[in-house]
């Protein structure tokens, strides 16, 4: 530190005193540095910034403290590499590639599902190079299509958005479970059109956003039935329509249209059910705001036993993580940041790319935290 330090303590494990004057931008210490008791004025890794220093300045601080270190050796964003570069190069290529793709997709499912709301004619094909497109992009990119799906100001009101997204989900849970290409071609089929019936309720009752009448409850349940008359329709096999009748199954019996149990629900129908849910949760509905995806995620969770096969809503929590990527989430430290990388060991404790600071502001760049070395932070 070039300037002189007043007040400090060098053991190890002591308490650093630090003179305000003595700080300097780009300064980074090993622990939290907090001012005036417990207010936390930096975390762990992130570099002093002159602005924060300005701020504590106009609050009349003149000492911070840490039980840390300062840290000499340059920060990883100032060693990077060319192999570092080109994977961040690459990744940026990636998720504009994803988001191109999605527009498309999104625009050629508007065209599909506006032509099954007028009944006009549809052609299997069409369908079949939607969803073999929706399973190449999402085998090949499955992590940029989560954050993708999360981070889209998207709503679900619309039948073409549920169906592009539902179906992304489930070619995640098809891929995590690692079922043939085949297979995984048939569920994503399926979760395209599991609720192509519901174009044919009338808009006043599927859009409804008061109580529905015991009539119009009924016929909404026709939807399942509706759908899958229209899959045999364009030709699509007998197993392909069985698993879209039986998507609102529930596990306990309490479903339509059958109220069939547990094991006698096609396995397909319990994942499409589960991304179905998962889908319409984080998008917004006419009724209520969308919810982030670990709020979402806690909502699918209650209905285990109920509602849902508790081994595929496992299959969901394995396939997009507790905080799903793209997923907004509050750090103990008070900032904001988004989920940039998971791994099924350590769930609890994503890498976190942090956006927002605990003044409100937006970071330009972001700072990313690995909150699995970084043991001070918690998402809260």
């Amino acid at each position: 530190m070039t300037k002189t330090r007043t007040n400090t303590i060098m053991e190890k494990g002591a308490i650093l005193r630090i003179d305000l004057t003595s700080l300097e931008e780009g300064m980074r210490f090993d622990a939290p540095v907090f001012f005036e008791g417990a207010n936390l004025f930096l975390a762990p890794g992130l570099p002093v910034r002159i602005r924060d220093i300005r701020k504590l300045k106009a609050l009349g601080v003149t000492t911070v403290y840490t039980c840390g270190n300062l840290v000499h050796e340059k920060p990883p964003q100032e060693r990077l590499t060319r192999h570092t570069l080109l994977s961040l190069l690459s990744l940026q290529q990636r998720e504009t590639l994803c988001l191109k793709e999605y527009v498309a997709l999104l625009e050629r499912s508007r065209r599909l599902f506006l032509l099954f709301d007028r009944k006009g004619p549809v052609e299997k094909k069409e369908v079949d190079n939607i969803v073999h497109r929706i399973y190449h992009l999402t085998k090949d990119y499955p992590k940029e299509m989560v954050k993708l799906i999360h981070g889209i100001d998207a709503s679900t009101r619309e039948a073409a958005g549920n169906a592009l997204h539902t179906t992304i989900i489930s070619v995640v849970m098809g891929l995590q479970k690692r079922m043939l290409s085949h297979e995984v071609l048939s569920l994503a089929a399926a979760a395209f059109l599991h609720d192509v019936g519901m174009l044919e309720i009338p808009p006043l009752v599927r859009d409804k956003k008061e109580k529905l009448s015991d009539r119009e409850r009924d016929l909404i349940e026709t939807h399942p039935a509706r759908s899958a008359a229209l899959i045999r329709q364009l030709g699509f096999p007998l197993r392909t329509a069985q698993i879209v009748l039986a998507h609102h199954e529930r596990w306990d019996g309490k479903g339509y249209p059958r109220g069939v149990t547990g094991d006698h629900i096609p396995e397909l129908a319990h994942m499409i059910a589960v991304a179905d849910a998962y889908a319409a949760l984080i998008n917004e509905r006419p009724y209520r705001r969308h919810l982030l995806g670990h709020d979402a995620l806690k909502t699918v969770l209650r209905g285990i036993g109920g509602q849902f096969n508790p081994e595929t809503v496992k299959l969901l929590l394995q396939s997009i993580g507790v905080y799903p990527l793209g997923s907004l989430v509050l750090l103990s430290n008070q900032t904001i940041g988004r989920v940039v990388e998971t791994r099924e060991e350590t769930a609890l404790r994503p890498t976190v790319e942090i956006i927002v600071d605990r003044h409100g502001q937006r970071l330009s760049p972001p700072a990313t935290i690995n909150l699995v070395e970084d043991r001070e932070l918690y998402i809260v």
